[in-house]
């Protein structure tokens, strides 16, 4: 049997729900994360005609999806962040040499379909937690932001401070002088009580 080399694809999207609806997608799984869609689809192209599951009873069933077509509702279009990983390291531990059996072929697509699905949940952990990593560092940068203000604010402030401070002393002088005239001739009227 000559077998090409077999690939996984994976196709992620992130959708934001403000501008994406009715959102599908073939051979893979649409998921909500805070305000955005993502969209998840995985295919192996070629791999059911290299295999030629088709031409076997036992095997004419067994679906390999050769692509991945995600349809929406959109208004104001404007993709934020798609990716596609290629690998065939999704086979990597499949024994090719104990093919010799079409039952063995057969349960070798069910680990594949298993595999495959392990391979959509753990890139969807990982985008979900990518998404996190982006609203956190985006509230770090505003802080930062702040903290920048902040400190422009003071040093105005204290260049403020120290471009008057000789117009303080003189003010504070000239009201420690006063203190001390009101206080002597308070002083004085007493004496004369």
């Amino acid at each position: 049997m000559d077998v090409q080399t077999p690939f996984v694809l994976m196709s992620v999207m992130f959708l934001p729900s403000d501008t994406f609806s009715n959102i599908k997608v073939s051979n893979g799984k649409v998921m909500t994360s805070g305000d955005d869609n993502i969209v998840i689809g995985y295919a192996s192209p070629g791999l059911a005609a290299s295999l030629k599951l088709e031409s076997y009873g036992p095997t004419e069933d067994i679906s390999v999806p050769e692509y991945v077509e995600i349809t929406a509702d959109a208004s104001e279009f404007e993709l934020e962040f798609t990716a596609t990983v290629v690998t065939p390291g999704v086979f990597a531990d499949m024994d090719t040499e104990d093919l010799n059996d079409v039952n063995e072929l057969i349960d070798d697509m069910g680990a594949l379909t298993d595999a495959s699905g392990q391979l959509v949940s753990g890139t969807s952990e990982f985008f979900s937690g990518m998404k996190t990593f982006e609203t956190y560092m985006a509230k770090y940068i505003k802080g930062v932001g702040a903290v920048k203000d902040g400190s422009n604010a003071l040093t105005e402030g204290l260049a403020t401070l120290n471009e008057n401070k000789e117009a303080l002393k003189t003010r504070a002088e000239a009201l420690q002088s006063g203190l001390e005239s009101l206080n002597g001739a308070y002083a004085c009227r007493r004496k004369k009580e």
